[in-house]
């Protein structure tokens, strides 16, 4: 205590109470899991008015939409092909990120369809042929070699933690395993961030590390 304020561990009293938590809201994260409901609903729903209208998505955001929603591939129209879970290794700006920043910003924004179409995804590397570039290069070819696209069906995006497929806050924000377990779940924000705001790559499980000063997840072998 100094003076008539109580120091607390926050980051100890917002985990969920299965983690030794107090289960308090943490409103930054929080609020993370309620922007995201507009991404999903962009994402989903895309006959809406308002999804037309610019707006700058803050990079958390951003990052935690990619890992939460999956696209289950049709005509390849709605989906990013660098920044969207389309395939099993998640996006590939993040499974391929050498290959990535070999990309011009303008070639980044292709769907999946665009991207495809004569491997122009390959044609837009413009940066340096570095050994790992090139060797993401041929991960990710032969990852794409058989794909093909349903021209009669259109993308459709999945909420990736919910039974029904859809988005809730709560799916958002807490564990979605029973029992507190872990595998194939987890809380969204906490998935691909630690507290200092810096994202992580996408996982398929997690763990919480207790006693360390920022609170990370990573993957469980």
């Amino acid at each position: 205590m100094a003076g008539c304020k109580c120091r607390l561990a926050w980051e100890t009293v917002c985990r969920p109470t299965c983690f030794g938590g107090l289960g308090v809201l943490d409103l930054r994260f929080f609020g993370y899991a309620l922007w995201l409901r507009w991404e999903w609903l962009r994402r989903a729903e895309p006959r809406r008015c308002w999804v037309t209208l610019s707006a700058r998505l803050e990079k958390p955001v951003a990052a935690m939409a990619a890992v939460t929603m999956v696209v289950r591939l049709g005509d390849g129209e709605a989906g990013a092909f660098w920044y969207d879970s389309w395939l099993p290794v998640g996006p590939l700006c993040r499974h391929a990120p050498h290959l990535f920043r070999a990309i011009s910003r303008t070639d980044r924004k292709r769907t999946i369809k665009d991207a495809l179409m004569h491997n122009r995804w390959a044609s837009d590397i413009r940066g340096a042929l570095t050994t790992q570039v090139l060797c993401q290069y041929l991960q990710v070819w032969e990852m794409l070699r058989r794909m093909s696209l349903n021209p009669l069906q259109s993308d459709r995006f999945v909420w990736r933690w919910s039974a029904d497929d859809t988005y809730s806050a709560s799916s958002a924000y807490y564990p979605a395993g029973s029992s507190g377990a872990l595998e194939g779940a987890g809380t969204a924000a906490r998935q691909i961030l630690c507290l200092d705001g810096v994202a992580q790559p996408p996982l398929d499980s997690f763990k919480y590390f207790m006693g360390k000063p920022t609170i990370y997840l990573t993957l469980v072998t």
